[in-house]
């Protein structure tokens, strides 16, 4: 690994995370101040490894951006969840993907079943499925629009 890289949380963003954002740092930077919106994502050295494969990329930050659902008779028939990512690929380069997440039919039993349990755990069960399904599309989507796997995808 090379350093980290401080990426601006908004056009917002104070002076000191714009002066953090224009070095890699050989160590991961200090959040300069409470409720700081930045990330700070791992730069590699692409010397070492010129193949960009899903193990290469991190997922920084997962952030949901909206939710709605159906209901009908005190039960949910569907949940909708709107997921951002935020991942830097191998080539160093940051990518945010939106996905749509419908959970619903089966994988919406169990927490269907807790909801009417009354178990708290309903809406934990429910985020932790939203957030697996679109981690996974996400990584689709992410391989796609990152420059290095992409050039790869097209080369082979």
């Amino acid at each position: 690994m090379a350093g980290y890289k401080w990426i601006l949380g908004g056009e917002d963003a104070c002076e000191a995370c714009r002066n953090l954002a224009k070095d890699i740092h050989p160590e991961k930077p200090e959040r300069p101040h409470p409720k700081c919106r930045c990330t700070i994502v791992a730069v590699f050295d692409d010397s070492k490894e010129d193949k960009c494969v899903n193990d290469d990329t991190i997922i920084q930050r997962a952030e949901l951006l909206g939710h709605d659902f159906e209901a009908e008779n005190r039960q949910l028939k569907a949940l909708y969840h709107e997921w951002q990512f935020t991942a830097i690929c191998r080539d160093n380069s940051v990518v945010e993907v939106t996905v749509n997440i419908e959970i619903s039919g089966s994988e919406l039993e169990e927490v269907n079943t807790l909801l009417r349990d009354g178990g708290s755990n309903a809406e934990s069960l429910a985020m932790a499925k939203s957030l697996e399904l679109a981690l996974h599309e996400a990584m689709d989507e992410i391989e796609s629009v990152c420059p290095k796997c992409g050039s790869d995808k097209n080369e082979s």
